[in-house]
């Protein structure tokens, strides 16, 4: 009944004291309709305990797979290419001609004698002394780093 009484055209020709009441009247109405809301805010909880740790626990720690210090292509004597990638913890990774499967050698301790599966390899300066079981031993010579 009294929103029925109220009269919302407010920009009537009327004195000005009426025009500040009806904002007043409109104001207050927003913060009755307002006040009726139930907020309570939101909630963050946590939970006191992990329902995996114990299985966690029990594996062993994640390790992370070596970096790869450089890359370096050589050329053979008779144009082969042995593409080798030198990781952090002394291994080198071996392709000869990007064909086949890479060949994995470990290193000596020195960073520069690698050997496995057949291959070795010896760094001297920038240059390699390359045995493999199916070709034998050659010199080859770096060329740009990959």
């Amino acid at each position: 009944m009294l929103i029925s009484s109220l009269s919302f055209t407010c920009r009537a020709p009327a004195p000005r004291s009426y025009g500040r009441k009806c904002s007043l009247l409109v104001a207050g109405l927003a913060v009755l309709g307002l006040a009726g809301c139930d907020y309570q805010g939101q909630r963050i909880t946590a939970v006191d305990e992990d329902p995996q740790a114990a299985v966690l626990a029990e594996r062993a720690p994640v390790t992370l797979p070596p970096a790869i210090a450089s890359s370096v292509t050589y050329r053979c004597a008779d144009s082969r290419l042995i593409y080798v990638d030198y990781f952090t913890d002394d291994r080198a990774m071996v392709r000869v001609n990007g064909e086949g499967a890479p060949v994995i050698l470990a290193g000596q301790g020195d960073r520069r004698s690698y050997s496995g599966s057949g291959y070795a390899l010896d760094r001297q300066a920038s240059d390699i002394r390359f045995t493999s079981p199916d070709i034998g031993t050659g010199l080859c010579k770096s060329g740009v780093p990959a």
